[in-house]
């Protein structure tokens, strides 16, 4: 069903740079085949061309093949879009900046299959890896926004408007920016957009979701052969290993903030746990491992558990408190347990700084999860001033006429990212609040109506 934004109230800031708190440099939204005039092929056999608004680039060699954008950048914010589902078979696809043409060195930064990324640097004795295959929970199936901005030796790394990586002392600082592709593979590129601005990292410190949307952005199931959907409003999660559990993660700069979430039992075994998790992952190499967690979990059958680092928590009373259809999960702030309102004990030191967390469930058990919280209860959005009014058209939605930032519901979870002004045409009807980050501030830039 086509969708129609309906402005309820607006207000805007009406910025005057262009884009992101400043000027746009180059960009390119490949409206037609004289888009491809812009690029040229630097290394592999590619074929390029503009396919229904996308720039689509066919590498039928077996190598990695490399498209140069024409000029060189030194200091610079590059955003593009990878527009299809990243390449299957550990196969890759991204963007390339800082290259030298000659010496063929700069950095990648790339997309996998799995919600997972990497960066390398391509440096006259090899490439090396500064991220190797990382996971990061905001990496969706597809249309993913890759951004990275630099100036002098530091750039920053972010996809879907999210930092994932921070690299200081960079050995190659100016050069060829250009499109990537794995041998014997197709990726589709979009809405490239070069700025002078150096954008300011963003890492998530809230995390709400009501699982009213229909879909699981922001969250990736680890470790075993789980399944997690949402269904009537609700978190639906099982493990469908024989051993072990499934988990379910949000990344984040959750540490010693309060996590919450309701929870109930549909089906299954009633003396198998589930809960919430709070969890060190270790994110580079060949897979993601929680080489330290906590958890706080409860079974059917009315009793609790709790772990920190594989160690037990001992409780003189194991029996949960409070009896209804939903049973209420909490870890505060000061690392207390609490289950429907019972503080039931605490986690005591916990020797590790947790960034992500979740909810979990042991084998042969089915739950459903509901109105989940991490991070900062503190996090606030400012109103500001300015009313203007925005304008809507087909398929995809002018938010706002300059800048980017992140659109949250009305419990404050970041739902969607806009760039540029533009709202994926998915997003799910309901209020939102449209943000643009200057610096570090989060300012409320409109309210709008999506139905």
């Amino acid at each position: 069903m086509c969708r129609q934004l309906v402005i309820s109230m607006v207000m805007t800031l009406g910025i005057a740079a262009s884009h992101a708190g400043g000027a746009v440099v180059f960009e390119d939204r490949f409206g037609s085949l004289g888009s491809i005039s812009n690029w040229r092929t630097l290394f592999g056999s590619i074929t390029r061309g503009v396919d229904d608004g996308v720039f689509k680039l066919t590498n039928t060699g077996s190598n990695f093949g490399f498209v140069k954008l024409n000029g060189v950048y030194t200091d610079f914010t590059l955003e593009a879009t990878l527009a299809t589902a990243p390449p299957d078979s550990n196969k890759m696809a991204g963007i390339a900046f800082c290259w030298d043409t000659t010496a063929n060195t700069g950095y990648t930064f790339l997309l996998l299959d799995g919600q997972v990324y990497s960066i390398l640097a391509f440096n006259q004795g090899g490439a090396f890896s500064l991220v190797s295959q990382s996971w990061n929970s905001y990496i969706k199936p597809d249309n993913n926004v890759f951004k990275v901005s630099k100036q002098g030796s530091t750039i920053r790394f972010f996809v879907n408007g999210y930092t994932v990586h921070t690299l200081t002392g960079a050995a190659h600082t100016t050069g060829s920016i250009g499109l990537v592709v794995d041998g014997l593979e197709t990726a589709h590129f979009d809405d490239i957009v070069i700025t002078d601005a150096f954008e300011a990292p963003y890492i998530p410190e809230r995390f709400v979701d009501d699982f009213s949307s229909g879909d699981l952005e922001g969250w990736s199931l680890l470790f075993v052969n789980g399944s997690a959907s949402v269904s009537g409003g609700h978190l639906v999660m099982e493990s469908n290993h024989p051993q072990y559990a499934s988990f379910l993660y949000t990344d984040g700069a959750y540490s010693l903030e309060p996590v919450k979430t309701r929870v109930r039992y549909v089906s299954g075994d009633t003396t198998a746990f589930y809960g919430i998790v709070l969890s060190e992952l270790e994110r580079e190499g060949a897979g993601i491992t929680p080489s330290k967690q906590s958890v706080l979990c409860i079974s059917a059958d009315r009793y609790w558990a709790a772990f920190s680092s594989g160690t037990y928590i001992p409780s003189d009373d194991p029996r949960i408190h409070g009896r209804g259809e939903w049973d209420t999960l909490e870890v505060t702030d000061s690392l207390d347990l609490i289950v429907n309102g019972y503080n039931i004990g605490g986690l005591g030191q916990v020797p590790f700084v947790f960034n992500a967390a979740g909810v979990w469930v042991a084998r042969g058990v089915t739950v459903e999860y509901d109105d989940f919280e991490a991070g900062d209860t503190n996090y606030t959005v400012n109103s500001v001033a300015n009313p203007r009014r925005i304008s809507a058209g087909p398929g995809f939605f002018s938010l706002v006429k300059s800048g980017s930032g992140f659109m949250y519901n009305p419990l404050g979870r970041a739902v969607v990212n806009h760039r540029a002004g533009m709202l994926p045409v998915h997003t799910a009807c309901g209020y939102y609040i449209i943000v643009n980050r200057t610096g570090s501030t989060a300012r409320r830039d409109a309210v709008v109506r999506l139905r």
